[in-house]
C-alpha cells in the first residue's frame, strides 16, 4: 500500500544553472527579508541556510547575515558546526546543492531567487529543518521581488523512493525500477515537455553527482533519507513537490 506523500504543483527551476561570483564574508549585521524557519526537528543542531535579500544583493547566509553569492561558503560553516553524527549527512547535502550550480546574484530576477530558495529549503530539510525560502520569487505568494514569473510546466512524472521488502529502490508510477536513480530519471526525462529537456538533463547531472543510490538489505534510515532528499530535489527542479525524504512508498 502506498503511504501518503502529499503532492502539490509548484513553480520550480532549482537545477537550472545560475551565474554569480563568490563574495567575501560580511560580518556586519544586515536587514533581512527572508521567510521564517522552523527548527523543532533540528536533530543536527544546525543553523539553517538562509536566502537574504538586501537592496540589489540576493545572497546566501546564516544567522540573519548575508554571507556570499556562493552557497558553499555558508554551508561550509554550517557543516563544521553540526553534531558529529550529522557530518556525513551535511556533506552529502552540500555536494548536492553545489552540483545544481545555483548561486546568488544582483538586481531583480524572480526565477533565480526562487531557485535559491528551493536550494536552501532542500539543504535545510536534509538536516531536519523546515524552511520556506522557496516562496521568494514565487508568484503565488507575493513575497518575491520583480513581479514573479510563470510556473514551470514540465508534465513530468515523479521520481519516487519505493521500498518493497529488503529492496530500497528508485522508481515511478508506484513501481520499483532500479538502485541507480539515473535509470528511472532517464525514463522521466524522455517524456517531459520539450521546454523542460534542458532542465531535466541538468537535474539528472546534479542527482548523479551526489553518488546516492538505493540499497538492498535491512532498513537504513540515514541511507533511505538521502534517497528521499535526492528524489525531492529532482522533482522540485521539474515543478513537482514531493516528500519522499520523510515518506517513501512502502509496498
Amino acid at each position: 500500500m502506498k503511504m501518503s506523500h502529499g503532492l502539490l504543483a509548484a513553480t520550480l527551476g532549482l537545477l537550472a544553472a545560475a551565474t554569480g561570483c563568490v563574495a567575501q564574508s560580511d560580518d556586519t549585521p544586515q536587514p533581512t527579508d527572508e521567510p521564517s524557519e522552523t527548527e523543532s526537528a533540528n536533530v543536527c543542531q544546525a543553523s539553517p541556510l538562509q536566502v537574504i535579500v538586501v537592496g540589489r544583493e540576493n545572497r546566501f547566509g546564516l544567522n540573519g547575515q548575508q554571507v556570499a553569492l556562493n552557497p558553499s561558503i555558508p554551508m561550509d560553516r554550517i557543516c563544521k558546526a553540526v553534531v558529529s553524527s550529522c557530518k556525513t549527512t551535511c556533506a552529502t547535502a552540500e555536494a548536492a546543492a553545489v552540483a545544481t550550480g545555483v548561486k546568488g546574484f544582483q538586481d531583480s530576477d524572480p526565477v533565480k531567487l526562487h531557485q535559491m530558495g528551493v536550494l536552501a529549503d532542500t539543504f535545510n530539510k536534509a538536516l531536519g529543518i523546515i524552511t520556506t525560502f522557496s516562496k521568494l520569487g514565487d508568484p503565488g505568494t507575493g513575497t518575491g521581488t520583480g513581479g514573479g514569473t510563470a510556473p514551470l510546466q514540465c508534465n513530468a512524472k515523479l521520481l519516487e523512493v519505493v521500498v518493497q521488502g529488503k529492496e530500497h529502490r528508485f522508481g515511478f508510477d508506484g513501481r520499483q525500477v532500479a538502485l541507480n536513480p539515473a535509470i528511472p530519471i532517464q525514463n522521466i526525462c524522455q517524456q517531459v515537455s520539450a521546454s523542460c529537456k534542458t532542465t531535466c538533463a541538468t537535474a539528472t547531472t546534479a542527482a548523479v553527482a551526489t553518488g546516492i543510490k538505493g540499497f538492498s538489505g535491512a532498513d537504513n534510515a540515514a541511507a533511505l533519507r538521502q534517497m528521499g532528499v535526492l528524489a525531492d530535489a529532482f522533482n522540485a527542479a521539474l515543478g513537482n513537490t514531493s516528500d519522499f525524504t520523510d515518506n517513501p512508498i512502502a509496498l
